[in-house]
């Protein structure tokens, strides 16, 4: 967890230095959020942009792909139909920043959850780590659309996948009920899954 504050505050140096404003995003906001804290289950720390927001164009991102590769960081560079995600990593620690394009006023995020654009119009701020992070706003907002309405109590293994199932937008075909009962089945009895 300390690693993961070093290096969640080094990538706010090197964004806030280029004037790239960004946010909290997935567990990483609801940590900051709801703990005051990063999740220790949590493999990564998940931030983001909205391209076309915030000054943030696609020309920008490769000088701030070349700051982090100047403090050390491997980077990874996918764009995806328009979206830009760059994978960030030092010292077995990982950063996912998300430059998302809005269609029809929303962004979606892993697992095709869509969030509304005007959450990201007008960012609210935490203080987390000792300063303050762009989030969501109103973070309660985005954290009941991206988790569910009971987002402030912590999950326990295998909770969070169950909710997670609840809230995906499942076409009913045979094959896919058969699937999503077969997961919850799966999940019921106490054992661990992971989700693609």
């Amino acid at each position: 967890l300390p690693a993961a504050e070093t290096m969640l505050l080094e990538a706010k140096a090197v964004l806030d230095a280029q004037q790239i404003t960004f946010f909290l995003r997935q567990g990483t906001c609801l940590g900051a959020v709801r703990d005051g804290a990063i999740i220790p289950w949590d493999d990564d720390i998940d931030i983001g942009s909205v391209l076309g927001m915030h000054g943030l164009t696609l020309d920008a991102i490769e000088p701030v792909a070349a700051a982090f590769r100047k403090r050390g960081f491997d980077v990874t560079r996918l764009d995806l139909n328009g979206s830009v995600y760059l994978g960030l990593a030092k010292n077995a620690m990982h950063i996912d920043w998300f430059c998302y394009v809005p269609n029809d006023g929303f962004i979606v995020q892993h697992p095709g959850v869509r969030i509304p654009i005007d959450l990201l119009e007008h960012l609210a701020s935490v203080d987390f780590l000792g300063t303050r992070f762009a989030v969501p706003g109103p973070p309660e907002r985005y954290l009941e659309i991206k988790y569910g309405p009971d987002w402030r109590t912590p999950k326990q293994a295998g909770d969070f996948e169950r909710d997670i199932l609840a809230i995906l937008p499942i076409p009913h075909t045979p094959l896919a009920t058969r699937a999503a009962h077969t997961i919850a089945a799966r999940l019921m009895v106490g054992r661990r899954a992971t989700l693609r």
